[in-house]
């Protein structure tokens, strides 16, 4: 299938302040991805055999918050999941914990939201600039597509899942797929540097109703 990314070339500017990411920016050039839709009925199964990427939007937020402040390390500045996503960011590691699906590398955007969620669900992250949202640095938003969709051709070693943790305006800007706080699409990355989405899952209680078999 081939869908349709834009990429822009903005330069960060601190007067955006206080609604530093209200609207995407305009569009100066376009490329293009491509990948193949290859739906599964056995997701448990497959996962629990490795090779996967697995995305995440971050899980639920405090919508009354803005990302106010370019500094990332100030988590004040920034719009944090609330009491809902700490607990469905509890509710996604349980079930990977009941289905035994195993789980290698866990990679991060920077943001603090997406790093709370992949270490409440997952107990580590580490921070990639490959996932930082596209309405933080248009200058890198070429860049950090590239980087982002390099991550979804990269194969887990050791026959492991690989988690990303990220914000959905990526994955709408990239591949035009609509992941709600918490969903998740999974990839998978083939030897030939392609790969192929095999299922969303847009709601966390959905885990929870999936099944081995």
């Amino acid at each position: 299938m081939l869908f349709i990314f834009l990429s822009t070339l903005v330069s960060f500017n601190s007067n955006l302040l206080p609604d530093l990411f209200s609207s995407l920016p305009p569009s100066s050039s376009i490329s293009e991805v491509n990948y193949d839709y290859e739906p599964t009925k056995t997701l448990i199964a497959d996962l629990q055999k490795g090779g996967y990427v697995i995305f995440f939007r971050h899980t639920a937020t405090d919508m009354k918050q803005k990302d106010r402040d370019p500094n990332l390390e100030n988590c004040d500045g920034q719009r944090n999941l609330n009491q809902k996503g700490k607990e469905e960011a509890q509710q996604i590691g349980a079930a990977f914990r009941r289905f035994n699906i195993p789980v290698g590398k866990v990679l991060s955007s920077p943001f603090c939201r997406t790093l709370e969620t992949a270490q409440i669900a997952f107990g580590k992250a580490t921070k990639s600039e490959a996932l930082l949202s596209v309405f933080y640095d248009h200058n890198k938003n070429p860049t950090i597509i590239q980087s982002f969709t390099k991550l979804l051709r990269t194969m887990p070693s050791d026959a492991t899942n690989t988690i990303l943790v990220g914000h959905g305006v990526n994955l709408d800007t990239a591949l035009e797929i609509t992941l709600k706080e918490g969903g998740a699409a999974i990839f998978k990355p083939k030897p030939d540097s392609s790969f192929a989405l095999v299922s969303q899952i847009q709601e966390v209680k959905e885990w929870e109703e999936l099944t081995s078999k």
